[in-house]
């Protein structure tokens, strides 16, 4: 202990920079993610000593209860009272071992020292090791490639350099998890009208390997499908569950592979926004694939609420329309006459 204190209170904020006293300090930038900021905590007691002389009403603050008979120290023997709230003197000193750099490295061995420098960390041991010792550490806050992690084939590699022996060569790292990514995900309509029967093709490919029986969930929010047409050479229907479709993978297939889907369905009755929120997403858990928006959703649009007309005015709204879209509206003959020179046909 630096202070011999044995308790002591731990914050979340975040990551940055802190390779000397001041950058080890944390930053006034505790954003609502973080929250809450400690977990929960013990209070401590006071004992009778200062309710009786030096605090004289500490006991009714409120805030902390008196010590019961179990109450225990929170210190060491080697405790001596000091202020530290002042003074530079009275700072504790940088922890060198836990102030790593920003992106924020968990030492799960403290004889451990780590260093992130992108693409490199760097551990540097305090401590002899005794041989086969596991070590551990756990790098937090990193960004993943946007081309996914291809499990073994991901590069990642170890080296070692000792004061017995001088450098080793890298050696690749066996076990690496899979985290697939989308290179291409499509879903096109053949009939792009809210509330009309249609006919659904998606198409996809991924950046690593998919194994056989893997299962690809499909959501499709408000749309209805009928399982009984679905076509692919390579995906079997399985199930579904409201808005979330399961189809099993028939085949391995390879990295870059263009999987397709076919299906009929239904368009949701207010449309879809291809270009904004629309909520259609892809997930397969086998290869590390989490729920991602498929990324080019034809658009359909669809009317927002009632349509109503009266004298020189029709009022409408649309989930989304852009400029050269086109509109018509039909006005039956048998209600209707010519009006400013256009016909029903032309209306």
């Amino acid at each position: 202990s630096q202070d011999e204190y044995v308790y002591r209170y731990h914050t979340t904020g975040e990551a940055h920079e802190a390779n000397t006293e001041a950058q080890c300090a944390a930053p006034n930038t505790y954003g609502s993610e973080f929250y809450p900021f400690t977990p929960a905590c013990l209070a401590g007691c006071v004992p009778d000593e200062l309710i009786t002389s030096s605090c004289p009403d500490c006991a009714s603050s409120g805030y902390v209860q008196t010590c019961s008979s179990n109450a225990v120290d929170g210190f060491t023997s080697l405790f001596t009272p000091n202020a530290t709230r002042f003074g530079a003197s009275k700072k504790l000193s940088t922890d060198t071992s836990y102030c790593s750099t920003g992106t924020g490295v968990v030492l799960d061995d403290p004889s451990l020292k780590v260093k992130w420098n992108a693409p490199y960390l760097k551990l540097t041991i305090d401590e002899a090791f005794p041989t086969a010792s596991h070590v551990l550490a756990t790098v937090r806050g990193l960004t993943l490639p946007e081309d996914g992690i291809d499990g073994p084939y991901a590069g990642v590699t170890v080296s070692v350099n000792t004061a017995a022996t001088g450098p080793l060569s890298e050696t690749a790292v066996e076990s690496v998890p899979v985290i697939a990514a989308l290179h291409h995900s499509s879903l096109d309509l053949a009939e792009p009208f809210a509330g009309v029967a249609t006919r659904l093709k998606l198409q996809m490919n991924f950046s690593v390997d998919v194994p056989k029986g893997s299962r690809l969930q499909l959501t499709l929010p408000a749309f209805s499908i009928d399982s009984a047409t679905s076509e692919s050479d390579i995906l079997d229907y399985e199930g579904s569950t409201g808005d979330v479709h399961t189809f099993g993978f028939g085949m391995a297939v390879d990295k870059r592979t263009l999987v397709e889907l076919s299906v009929n369905g239904t368009v949701p009755v207010e449309g879809v926004d291809g270009l904004g929120d629309h909520g259609c997403m892809l997930t397969m858990s086998a290869v590390g694939l989490d729920a991602t928006p498929i990324q080019h959703v034809e658009s359909a649009p669809g009317l927002v609420g009632s349509v109503s007309i009266s004298f020189g005015s029709l009022d409408f709204g649309f989930a989304r329309i852009e400029r050269g879209d086109g509109l018509k509206v039909r006005f039956p003959p048998s209600t209707y006459g010519d009006a400013d020179g256009l016909t029903n046909a032309d209306a």
